[in-house]
């Protein structure tokens, strides 16, 4: 099966944390730029709301 979204393991890369808001994240740099990332929580739809948002230009 392939995936349709290019899966990075940032898990070593994190530079600081994201205090602002009530989700955990964290700030990593990746190919010379920075990147926040969102840790989505359980039964939320927070990890593909995320990606639909980025997709579609919502909140932009």
């Amino acid at each position: 099966m392939t995936t349709p979204y290019k899966i990075i393991d940032i898990r070593e890369e994190m530079d600081s944390p994201e205090d602002l808001g009530t989700k955990e994240k964290s700030w990593y740099t990746w190919q010379e730029y920075k990147w926040l990332f969102k840790k989505s929580r359980p039964l939320t739809g927070e990890h593909w709301s995320e990606k639909v948002a980025e997709k579609t230009g919502v909140g932009s």
